[in-house]
């Protein structure tokens, strides 16, 4: 049964600021047109993971770091030896284990990596370079494989979700931290992804949301891993492309809808949606583990002709996800993102998403840019 929730509009006021202040952390030997650092932040502490290119634009080293963003000091840095690539490399995440123990870091195609590695001394625990599962399917002919890393899952397994193509279904495998091991290797045949799309999907409630298309309206459909639909989904306003979406916490989604100079954010849980409505295209871009916060971009573009839209401006936004409303707005902050091509024509996509991260009464965007440093912007929790 469809559900076509009413959405109320909220337009956007003046710009929404409570005295942030900013930083910078710098990225020793970084080269963000190669490789996108990935962050993690757990009790306090913020996680950074980068290859470190040569000027010959070959990679073989690893830098991580530990920084307190209290204290804006580098606690800890450690250099990894990983398997070599020249060019560009997409990696698949970084993700803190729920005691906070452990570092994931992978990249799951070739030559493949998942690397475990310790929070308390940034030692390496163990990793795997062959990986069992990543030959399987044969993905989208020419285009992108579309394989997910999604962290650590409710019972503490490492979680891969990969697409095996048009109408084959998806590839769910859980893998033990303590030995690498498979641990589970499913295939939901009738659950299949369009290869234009990204997987949205969470691993710790075992539930995906794919994007649908009626006519002209664009929505999201939730499914559990068995592909059985769950009766949750909604729909966006005529003519609005989603441009990607936001699972937060267990139960609530946020989805991002556009064209041109009108768009809108849309949050929904337990069949209600609520809309915030833009002068805008919004475009998801951050991630947090705080259900009450997402991040998005905010462009305006025009048609220039030729299938292309040029964008006019940009800006990012910080979302109060339950009304949802605009608590906080950074204009220097742009996407970043890179993308990767092997010798089998297949591409593989990183964007880099600013982190999120909620610490007492504030919170941190960590932010990527073309320069080799983080962009860390403090943000006090608005009451």
């Amino acid at each position: 049964m469809r559900i076509k929730p009413t959405i109320p509009l909220i337009l956007l006021a003046a710009s929404v600021c409570w005295g942030q202040s900013e930083y910078r952390i710098p990225l020793r030997d970084a080269n963000p047109s190669l490789a996108i650092p990935l962050v993690a932040g757990g009790n306090g502490v913020l996680y950074v993971a980068y290859r470190s290119p040569t000027w010959l634009r070959h990679s073989n080293q690893l830098e991580v770091l530990a920084y307190d963003l209290n204290a804006h000091k580098e606690l800890r840095h450690a250099t990894i030896s990983v398997p070599e690539v020249h060019g560009a490399r997409a990696a698949e995440g970084l993700y803190l284990s729920a005691d906070g123990q452990m570092l994931a870091y992978a990249e799951i195609h070739d030559p493949c990596l998942l690397l475990l590695i310790s929070t308390k001394d940034l030692t390496e625990l163990r990793r795997s370079t062959s990986l069992p599962f990543v030959h399987l399917d044969p993905g989208f002919p020419n285009g992108q494989r579309g394989e997910v890393f999604g962290g650590f899952d409710s019972q503490g397994w490492l979680s891969f979700a990969i697409p095996r193509g048009h109408s084959k279904g998806i590839r769910f495998v859980r893998v033990d931290p303590a030995n690498l091991g498979v641990v589970s290797n499913d295939i939901t045949e009738n659950l299949w992804k369009d290869s234009s799309e990204g997987l949205l999907w969470s691993p710790v409630s075992k539930r995906i949301w794919m994007p649908k298309r009626d006519v002209r309206v664009h929505g999201w459909v939730e499914y559990t891993e068995e592909g059985k639909s769950t009766g949750e989904e909604f729909w966006g306003t005529t003519q609005e492309t989603t441009y990607g979406a936001d699972v937060l916490g267990k139960e609530k989604l946020i989805a991002y809808f556009g064209r041109w100079d009108h768009g809108s954010a849309i949050s929904y849980h337990d069949h209600e949606a609520h809309a915030l409505n833009l002068p805008c295209t919004l475009f998801q871009y951050g991630i947090g583990d705080d259900p009450e916060y997402a991040g998005a971009l905010c462009l305006v573009t025009r048609e220039r002709g030729g299938g292309w839209d040029k964008t006019e401006s940009s800006e990012f936004l910080l979302l109060r996800t339950d009304t949802p409303s605009v608590i906080w707005r950074e204009k220097t902050i742009s996407l970043v993102d890179r993308s990767e091509t092997d010798k089998d024509h297949y591409w593989y996509y990183q964007k880099g998403n600013p982190l999120i991260y909620r610490l007492s009464d504030k919170i941190y965007v960590v932010a990527p840019s073309k320069a080799p440093e983080l962009n860390v912007y403090v943000v006090p929790v608005p009451e």
